[in-house]
């Protein structure tokens, strides 16, 4: 076999690898994968079709992202969603949207806006057919206006390393019926200061966004926490647990 379809299948092999990360990734995101659930190797090469060694290349890409995690002698589990993320990353992405707006605000055009305006109604038509993944994709993309008119290439950069932490994060909260109202509500409003050039407005609309997908999603992973069946000893457990993880580190 010449070098040159060596390099072919070395490419092909590449391709499938970065396929298998995907679908695991959005299996993770949309808790198909559950926090806490063991990630069994042979098991999901069966349930995706291809041999184990494009799964074990993920599984490894998974672990570097931090969208898995191993202790020493165990199998790879999906980290637990974490309120601490929540108050670390929601605050961050608060304040560097409050600048994209900023920056952005005297270069939007009207053609910006109407496209803002077109997804927000999409967003609005997912929402109500329960497609989650559609709603945060369209979501993404409204945001995304916004950071490609501030011109501020760091900015995107850090902006775009954040919502990728934030995927899960982004999707239990679209996963709750009762947000689609309010969020739509709320870009909607963004879009009409927007329009109207408000320098104050605008950009507190946006901090405001994410306060309220802060707040939610706070509550969300709280409700969870108290619903989680519990022995009489369970919190103790936990507690047990945790430092012990602590202290391997």
């Amino acid at each position: 076999m010449s070098p040159a379809e060596l390099g072919t299948l070395r490419l092909e092999r590449k391709s499938l690898g970065d396929e298998v990360y995907q679908a695991l990734r959005k299996m993770i995101v949309e808790g198909r994968l559950a926090p806490g659930e063991k990630i069994v190797e042979g098991a999901l090469a069966d349930l995706l079709g291809v041999s184990r060694t494009p799964v074990r290349e993920a599984l490894q890409r998974l672990e570097y992202d931090g969208w898995l995690v191993t202790q020493p002698g165990h199998s790879p589990r999906v980290p637990p969603l974490a309120t601490e993320t929540v108050e670390e990353v929601y605050p961050l992405i608060a304040a560097l949207e409050r600048l994209a707006v900023r920056q952005a605000l005297t270069r939007l055009t009207e053609a910006d806006l109407d496209h803002m305006e077109e997804i927000t109604g999409a967003m609005e038509r997912h929402g109500q057919r329960g497609e989650v993944a559609q709603m945060v994709a369209a979501d993404a993309e409204f945001h995304a206006v916004l950071h490609r008119r501030s011109q501020n290439e760091r900015l995107q950069r850090i902006v775009h390393d954040l919502r990728s932490q934030m995927e899960r994060l982004e999707y239990t909260y679209f996963s709750q019926p009762a947000v689609l109202e309010g969020s739509v509500k709320r870009h909607r409003k963004l879009v009409r200061l927007l329009r109207r050039r408000d320098t104050r407005a605008a950009p507190r609309a946006i901090e405001q966004q994410w306060e309220v997908g802060q707040q939610a999603v706070m509550e969300i992973l709280r409700r969870r926490e108290t619903e989680r069946p519990q022995g009489n000893n369970g919190r103790a457990r936990r507690a047990r647990r945790a430092a012990r993880q602590q202290a391997q580190f």
